[in-house]
This record gives structure tokens, C-alpha cells and sequence, in this order.
């Protein structure tokens, strides 16, 4: 098997050219380049909005009902467009797993891509899929969605104390959204784990982080939020120390615009496998 998934690594994952599951990127515009969170947040709504968390919750149940094939951003779809290299990535560290296979989704909301990627998550078997989210999603995720294979967690160190250890972490659409990405970043490189995914992650050229405001098209919800847009420069910097990168990929969504100034950025993503000691 594992001969198989680098086959496939080596073979698809180069070449691979996403196809976006809708225009996503012409819902969403990135504005402005601010110097603190402070003053963007300022400038923005909110995702911890109690009817933004209600649409999200009934689109996840919605797939988990079986109502609908996926679901992402409270956006529902009737056929599910995979992101092959997370998918790879998933199933490579399924391979070198010792007993259960066991997922830590950072910001994971309430199982997006646990449920984008079931059938394959089942074909593994004994999988335990931890995710970490803010605290109403939690409570309301144990509420309505937890079982014996998804959990959730208000912080790393809960799901670590459930989990006892991970063979992988799965941070998507989730770094630039953090007041401090890095140093989110840095606290799950430090966990020593076996395999990183990192997707749909907002990266440009330029030598410095830019903050920006998201706004989100009012046919999706009505929302607005700070989000960063990395550098590409420093985001390698900071994974390529203790990782080796096996995969750097474009993810689903493409090229974003910037504009107030006028910019372009690319949803990226990474396979990572730590270096051995």
C-alpha cells in the first residue's frame, strides 16, 4: 500500500490542475492591507455570528442525514469535489499508522471534510477524527454530530488528552483566520507528528504577511472577518525546519484577488512528512 500511495503521489499530484466546486473566489472578496487585528476586526462582523453557526450546523446535517453529498461553508452541493491531495495526503498517513488511525482537523467546523471524505475515511477502519473549534460550534457539534469517530474539542490539548496521540493533522481553510497563525502553526509542528496537511490556505509572493478584511457574498451569509494572506516565504520557512515537504500544491478555489491594494493570492496547500531524528 504504501508503495501505491507514493506511486500515486508521484504520478498525479504534479500535473494535478482543481477544478473550483462553484465560483467560490467571485462570493468572496479579500480588501485592504491593515496593520494590527485589531483594526480589522474592527472593520468586520464576525464568524461567531449564532445564525451563521445555525446555517452551518443545518447544512452539516443536512450531509449527515444524507439530504446532500457535501457541504462547505453552509453551502450545499449534490455530488462531492474531492481535493485529491488532501485525500492523498490522508491516505499516505493511514498507511504508516501503528493501530487506529487518528485525525487531529483544526478548525474543522462541524466535519466538513470528515464527511467530504468518508468513503474513503471508512474504507481505513478504526478511524478517530478529533476536531478543535471554537466553542459554540463545539457544543453544538456534541450536540448534534458526535459519535464514536467524530469528536469535538475546544482546544489541541483536550483533543491530545482524548486522543492520546494523532498520525496526522488537517489544518484547512483554517491559518488564515487566526490571529496568530504561526504560532498555531508552530504549536502542532511541535507535536512531533508523523504527517501535516495544510489546504486552502491563502498564500502570495510577498516578503510579509498581509492582513486583510474577507466579505463574504450575502447569498452565502452575511459576513465579513480579518483574514491574512501569507507569505509564501515565510509560511516555507516556518514548516521546513522539521518537515519535509512532499507535496505543495493549488488548491480548490484557485487564484484570489486582492484589491485596496490591488493583488493576487493562491490557495495553497502542503503534504508534510516530519524528518526523521
Amino acid at each position: 500500500m504504501k508503495k501505491l500511495i507514493k506511486n500515486i503521489i508521484k504520478d498525479i499530484l504534479p500535473p494535478f490542475f482543481y477544478r473550483t466546486i462553484l465560483d467560490f473566489t467571485a462570493q468572496l472578496t479579500f480588501s485592504g492591507s491593515y496593520s494590527s487585528w485589531q483594526e480589522a476586526q474592527a472593520l468586520s462582523k464576525g464568524y461567531n455570528d449564532s445564525a451563521i453557526i445555525d446555517k452551518v450546523l443545518t447544512a452539516a446535517l443536512s450531509v449527515k442525514n444524507g439530504k446532500a453529498a457535501y457541504e462547505r461553508d453552509s453551502v450545499l452541493f449534490n455530488k462531492i469535489e474531492y481535493s485529491w491531495p488532501l485525500l492523498t495526503g490522508l491516505m499516505l498517513a493511514a498507511s504508516y499508522r501503528k493501530k487506529d488511525f487518528s485525525v487531529l482537523d483544526f478548525g474543522g467546523a462541524f466535519g466538513s471534510s470528515y464527511f467530504q471524505n468518508k468513503k474513503f475515511i471508512d474504507a481505513i477502519g478504526n478511524v478517530k477524527w478529533h476536531i478543535v473549534e471554537q466553542t459554540e460550534f463545539v457544543r453544538r457539534g456534541k450536540e448534534n454530530m458526535e459519535n464514536e469517530y467524530l469528536l469535538f474539542h475546544e482546544s489541541i490539548v483536550s483533543a491530545l488528552a482524548s486522543a492520546g496521540c494523532f498520525d496526522a493533522a488537517l489544518l484547512s481553510s483554517v491559518l488564515q483566520y487566526l490571529e496568530t497563525p504561526y504560532e498555531t502553526l508552530e504549536q502542532i509542528i511541535s507535536m512531533d507528528l508523523p504527517y501535516i496537511i495544510i489546504d486552502r490556505t491563502p498564500l502570495y509572493k510577498g516578503l510579509n504577511d498581509r492582513l486583510t478584511v474577507q466579505k463574504v457574498h450575502p447569498s452565502i451569509y452575511d459576513a465579513s472577518y480579518p483574514a491574512w494572506i501569507l507569505s509564501e516565504n515565510k509560511m516555507l520557512k516556518c514548516i521546513s525546519d522539521q518537515y519535509n515537504i512532499i507535496s505543495q500544491f493549488v488548491s480548490l478555489g484557485g487564484n484570489i484577488r486582492l484589491v485596496k491594494p490591488d493583488g493576487m493570492a493562491t490557495y495553497t496547500g502542503f503534504i508534510l512528512k516530519r524528518k526523521k531524528n
